[in-house]
């Protein structure tokens, strides 16, 4: 009687078990029905910006000439914000070497002095990517030559410490005052002396350049010369 019993309760097991097993189903991937209808809603879409990129700084970081044209026509705030405050759309074209973009935003009303968070117009940045082409074409659009960074230079004082020649004959041809002192009270002779071949020196004193001014450190372009131990300057300054 009692295995009677036993195996009546396992066999109630057994059909539990089955009914408990036929009732679950695996559940596949696919379209979630609404609640309403029962119909498959839609799958979400990723949002989608109009024929170009999100952000002004990625049409050009990209070199997007046309999309740049399109997103200031819609929205001319992109002139001079992009998606980093600390850098404009047109500090950003120089920075990338992108002329043609930077050339739009300057004729669209780009500020030409406007800074980034260390005080470099886009004259600096132009110095800094030795792009001697661009200088005269942002003059043309009021870029000032003679503004000082967070360093203290101006784009001509970068330009002589680096030895860009054809840069600084480009700024002094557009303008740049070559009797412009540091904060530290130097010339751009000064940074010349310092890392600038003969070509440099000559052409700073060429055009005007004051080889007796004492900076605030109390030395002379020749004794930065001497202290740099640059030889093509010390022949220059040495023999006037």
């Amino acid at each position: 009687m009692k295995s009677r019993v036993m195996m009546g309760m396992a066999g109630m097991m057994v059909v539990a078990l089955g009914l408990g097993l036929a009732g679950c189903r695996k559940v596949e991937k696919g379209p979630v029905q609404t609640e309403e209808t029962g119909e498959a809603a839609a799958e979400p879409k990723p949002a989608e910006t109009k024929g170009g990129y999100e952000t002004i700084d990625e049409a050009i970081a990209r070199g997007e000439l046309e999309e740049v044209r399109r997103q200031i026509t819609e929205d001319p705030k992109k002139i001079h914000e992009g998606k980093n405050p600390g850098m404009s759309p047109l500090l950003q074209s120089v920075l990338r070497s992108k002329d043609e973009i930077a050339l739009v935003l300057l004729e669209a009303g780009a500020d030409p002095n406007k800074r980034d968070q260390s005080d470099r117009t886009a004259l600096h940045l132009a110095v800094e990517r030795g792009n001697a082409a661009l200088v005269p074409r942002l003059i043309a659009y009021k870029a000032d030559p003679n503004l000082l960074d967070k360093t203290g230079w101006t784009p001509l004082h970068w330009a002589a410490a680096k030895d860009k020649l054809e840069v600084a004959k480009a700024l002094l041809d557009g303008g740049a005052d070559v009797k412009v002192l540091s904060a530290a009270g130097g010339t751009a002779l000064h940074e010349g002396a310092a890392s600038g071949g003969e070509a440099m020196i000559q052409l700073l004193l060429e055009r005007g350049v004051d080889p007796t001014v004492v900076s605030k450190t109390g030395v002379t372009a020749l004794d930065v010369a001497k202290e740099m131990k640059n030889e093509a300057a010390i022949k220059v300054l040495g023999a006037l």
